[in-house]
């Protein structure tokens, strides 16, 4: 409920005042005008017409309709009230006034107004509910031969085979089966609708490596041996071969990944090296048979390994066995010494 305010009221106790006055003093007129034999001493002259009359008008304004109501109720009322009842009569007018004083003062006063306060519009509540939000999850089923193998989805272990995942987003993961036979890599994508079955055998693939000079092929500590058609048998997974040559000075570290009873295969394409001819006397200069340029041959590309180089002049040749290492291989001919 909103507060009420209470607007100053003009104080009504002096025109309450002089209404009982006036309806005193005119009952005691009209008493005295009928019988003489009621003293009316001892009735205090309240006559307050003058001031009455006097009353300025927003003072006025409340009583006269109560006075003269009064006053028409006294005049009706039959003379032989008025010599035994006189102090009941002035009590009554008294009442009546004072009554209608008041009626009409909360009927045509100022009246309460309600203190408006205002208010924002008011946001309905609304309950917070937390709805769980499902999202749709794919199954894949994942075996191997042998069994027991560790399963690792997106770098995670999930568990051991047999295997069976109901929880995966749909897209792409990436699968993981170790065991002691070696690893299986594979990438799978996962549908919301239709399970996925992924079966995979778990045994040794091999590495074929082919380069144009001897190698020594070794995987951390342990060297490996090339079989007559230049293949290791190595477990399933990714391997890191280290390739060397010491005589050559050629040393490279290759990555390999192995599938099951799947062949890798390495190709050995070693950086080239520079050949550098020199002649006391000008001469043509063949690499394996290739005309290579004339002298001064100054950083002649060439494999490693061994070459055929022959160093020619008008009547005369020289030929010479190089082997190309990682370093630059310099041949200096002097036609004026044989053999040289």
């Amino acid at each position: 409920m909103l507060p009420l305010s209470s607007p100053a009221r003009p104080d009504s106790r002096p025109g309450l005042t002089a209404a009982a006055g006036a309806a005193a003093g005119w009952a005691r007129r009209q008493l005295a005008s009928r019988s003489a034999a009621v003293p009316l001493a001892d009735t205090p002259n309240l006559e307050p017409a003058a001031e009455l009359d006097a009353l300025p008008p927003e003072e006025g304004r409340y009583y006269p309709s109560g006075l003269a109501r009064a006053g028409a109720w006294l005049r009706s009322l039959p003379s032989s009230l008025w010599l035994t009842s006189v102090g009941m009569i002035a009590v009554v007018a008294f009442i009546a006034a004072v009554g209608s004083a008041v009626t009409t003062y909360w009927s045509s006063g100022p009246q309460a107004t309600p203190i408006e306060q205002p208010v924002g519009p008011v946001a309905p509540a609304v309950a917070s509910v937390a709805v769980p939000v499902h999202k749709a999850a794919g199954r894949l089923r994942i075996s191997s031969e042998p069994p027991g193998a560790r399963v690792r989805v997106d770098g995670r272990f999930r568990g051991m085979t047999p295997l069976a995942l109901d929880d995966l987003a749909p897209g792409e993961h990436a699968i993981v089966l170790e065991s002691a036979g070696g690893s299986v890599s594979r990438t799978v994508i996962i549908s919301a609708t239709e399970p996925v079955v992924l079966e995979e055998r778990i045994f040794s693939g091999w590495v074929a490596v082919y380069a144009p000079f001897d190698l020594i092929v070794s995987e951390g500590a342990k060297a490996l041996a090339l079989d007559d058609r230049h293949q290791i048998m190595l477990p399933p997974g990714p391997h890191a071969l280290r390739l060397q040559n010491r005589a050559l000075g050629y040393d490279e570290t290759r990555q390999v990944d192995v599938m099951p009873g799947g062949v890798a295969t390495l190709q050995v394409a070693p950086p080239r090296s520079a050949l550098t001819v020199k002649a006391n006397e000008d001469a043509q200069v063949w690499v394996d048979g290739v005309l290579a340029g004339d002298t001064p041959l100054v950083t002649f590309a060439v494999a490693l390994g061994t070459h055929e180089v022959v160093v020619k002049r008008a009547g005369d040749e020289r030929r010479f066995i190089v082997t190309s290492t990682v370093k630059p291989v310099e041949l200096i001919v002097d036609f004026s010494r044989p053999g040289a």
